[in-house]
């Protein structure tokens, strides 16, 4: 759960990054390699809209679906026919992360959140991949494909549909 809540926070946070983007969609493989070289891969879209809306809709293995509105992270997984959802602090630092990030090579940036080294690769001013160890030392890597940025999204999408059948935690 963590680790989705913090995916979820960083990516917002590099929607925004230095190359002006205001709305930003792709698919997207991520994995997890764990210290001891297991890796778990997950693969889907992701949708983003600033100033703090996210969603991202995971197909493989499992599929589930995260939005981020501002302050809130709800979770629905269809295969438990469950969604969480989770109260953040607004006052988290979104765009800070981005105002931050330095260029370090042609096409490679570093940032931090929350003391955690993150690495944006970039070609032709689009994201192609964000890499970090999250608290755990697990390396967690997200390519995208056929990204767009600043191509119009529906605020609507955004906003989570929970099941009336689904069993509702809040936390």
């Amino acid at each position: 759960m963590k680790k989705i809540i913090s995916l979820a926070i960083v990516t917002v946070n590099l929607v925004a990054l230095n190359f002006h983007i205001r709305t930003f969609s792709a698919d997207f493989i991520q994995t997890i390699s764990e210290s001891k070289h297991a890796q778990i891969r997950y693969s889907g879209t992701i949708q983003a809209k600033l100033p703090g809306m996210i969603k991202w809709s995971y197909k493989k293995p499992i599929q589930k679906t995260v939005y981020v509105n501002n302050n809130q992270i709800t979770i629905i997984q269809p295969l438990i026919e469950q969604a969480i959802v989770t109260r953040i602090n607004n006052t988290l630092p979104f765009f800070n992360i981005l105002k931050n990030a330095k260029q370090i090579s042609p096409n490679l940036y570093q940032s931090f959140f929350n003391k955690t080294k993150i690495y944006l690769t970039t070609d032709n001013n689009k994201i192609v991949s964000i890499t970090y160890h999250d608290q755990l030392q697990n390396k967690i890597t997200i390519i995208f494909t056929h990204q767009e940025q600043n191509k119009p999204i529906p605020k609507y999408i955004f906003n989570a549909t929970i099941p009336s059948n689904y069993d509702l935690i809040n936390r």
